[in-house]
Formats: structure tokens, sequence, C-alpha cells
């Protein structure tokens, strides 16, 4: 018996971890997820796909509890506009010559489509913010 557990926590450990390495690396992935976590009222996971890799560490924490309270409750809002970050899809992306740089453009509603420009950081894609 504790052997199959022990099975079954690896494979589940293995399994998590494939996962998440899988979207990092898909800057589509990225940057619907983004969308999605904000949809969730997930802020914590949204901002974790943002890049403050240029900032010093307290810097970093914080912008990012500026992002905390600028994205807390925007799902809200932007249904109040009628769109729907739970039904945004990605309409194609565009790389950089070295691969280190794209812009994802997203269908935010039938109307309506948004750039995203996301950098490659430590092997991990990252939404940049202007």
């Amino acid at each position: 018996m504790k052997k199959f557990l022990v099975l079954v926590f690896s494979l589940s450990l293995f399994l998590g971890l494939n996962g998440c390495g899988n979207s990092a690396n898909d800057p589509e992935k990225v940057a619907i997820s983004f969308f999605q976590n904000l949809a969730n009222d997930k802020v914590d996971l949204a901002i974790e796909l943002l890049d403050f890799s240029e900032l010093k560490d307290d810097e970093a924490k914080m912008a990012k509890d500026k992002m905390r309270y600028i994205f807390s409750g925007a799902a809200q809002e932007l249904k109040k506009e009628g769109k729907d970050l739970k039904k945004v899809v990605s309409k194609g992306v565009k790389y950089s010559d070295d691969k280190k740089k794209a812009t994802v453009t997203l269908a935010i509603s039938e109307d309506e489509t948004e750039d995203v420009e996301l950098v490659k950081v430590n092997k991990e894609w990252k939404i940049v913010l202007r």
C-alpha cells in the first residue's frame, strides 16, 4: 500500500509540474491564462504571468501589490462592459527574429482584439506591461 501511495504521489507531482512547464513555454497559452485568471478572480495567478525581471526585489513587490489592487474586481467591471474574459481566444502569434519576444493577438469580444506583448524570461513567457 505504501509503495502504491508513493507511486500515485510521484505521478501526480510529475504531471502537475509537466503541465505547468508546458503552458509557460507557449506565449498564446500564457496570454489566454492571464485573462482567464482575471476572469476567475485568480489575481495572484495572473500576476505571476507578468514580467517583473527588470525591477529590484522591493520594486517588484510594490508593483505586484499595485497590480493586485488594480486587477481586483477587474472581471466584474469588464463584464459590465459586455466583455467576458473567459471567452478570450488567440488569433495568432508573431515572434521576434530571435524568438525572445512575441506578440499574441487575442479576441476579447466579437469586435475587439488586444495585442499582448510577451518576453521570454528564464525559459518562460511573461507578459510585458507598458
